[in-house]
């Protein structure tokens, strides 16, 4: 929460959409648009990273925070994050991977095969649900501000731009303590993708298919399936690499796209 002058704001800023949502209280609105009782929100667009200077347009608050704030899906199990903070979750739990009613305070969730990640407000993380590669060893990670899991590998995002990663590391996903200057970060079944501040692209782990093969890449958003890698640039095309046994990379005439989704083995693009 930030404030200026007599208003508050939630503040919610995705760093690969460079989108910010703000909701207001306080009774004054931001000079975008007139006054109101805070029955209203605002949207913000245009956020500039360097100057933190954006346009503000007047939406009902329902539009854009509803009682579910996110939702994520492992191999059989699905985990919703409420808007108080609170976590549920259905599906097989053979594994523990459900076991998230007692959690509090969080602000976002990952999960993996048979695991579930939750990232707290104050930074630290949670996780439940099998632990035989240590994916769920994340106790005294600290500072985090974005978390992914895929498979059975969990990697953190810290304030600082480094990057944590624990569970399988067979193929070297988890080798990522040297990265700086992260500002987002995937997870793949067994690679690991990080975007840089620059714009550029990194890559750990498995390359049997050519899925960190990204060197190349510059100012995307990036998504990790199974084994490939897909990217959103900034003109909304689309780039990918890595399996393509099922087509799932066959995104080279995609235009208008402005949002995108890796799934184990094929590749979702929403337009404008």
């Amino acid at each position: 929460t930030v404030a200026k002058g007599n208003i508050s704001f939630r503040v919610e800023y995705d760093w690969e959409a460079l989108t910010l949502e703000a909701e207001y209280s306080g009774g004054v609105t931001p000079e975008a648009a007139s006054a109101g009782t805070g029955s209203t929100g605002f949207i913000w667009s245009g956020i500039t990273a360097d100057t933190n200077t954006a346009t503000a347009t007047e939406v009902p608050k329902a539009s854009y925070k509803p009682d579910w704030y996110s939702i994520a899906a492992g191999f059989m199990h699905t985990v919703a994050l409420k808007d108080n903070g609170t976590v549920v979750a259905v599906g097989n739990n053979d594994r523990g991977q459900c076991d998230v009613s007692d959690w509090t305070n969080i602000e976002a969730i990952a999960t993996g095969e048979e695991h579930t990640v939750g990232l707290k407000a104050d930074g630290t993380v949670v996780a439940v649900g099998w632990n035989f590669f240590g994916a769920c060893d994340v106790s005294d990670w600290t500072d985090i501000i974005a978390i992914r899991a895929r498979g059975f590998l969990t990697v953190g995002l810290k304030s600082d731009g480094t990057v944590v990663a624990t569970g399988n590391n067979d193929c070297g996903q988890c080798n990522v303590s040297d990265w700086t200057d992260i500002v987002a970060v995937e997870a793949g079944n067994a690679h690991t993708i990080g975007l840089k501040r620059d714009g550029t692209v990194v890559a750990v782990g498995w390359n049997e298919y050519g899925q960190c093969d990204v060197s190349n890449w510059t100012d995307v958003t990036i998504r990790a399936g199974w084994a490939h890698t897909i990217g959103l640039k900034r003109d909304g095309t689309v780039v990918a690499v890595g399996n393509n046994e099922a087509g799932q990379c066959d995104v080279s005439d995609w235009t208008d796209i402005v949002a995108i989704s890796a799934g184990a083995h094929h590749t979702v693009g929403l337009k404008s």
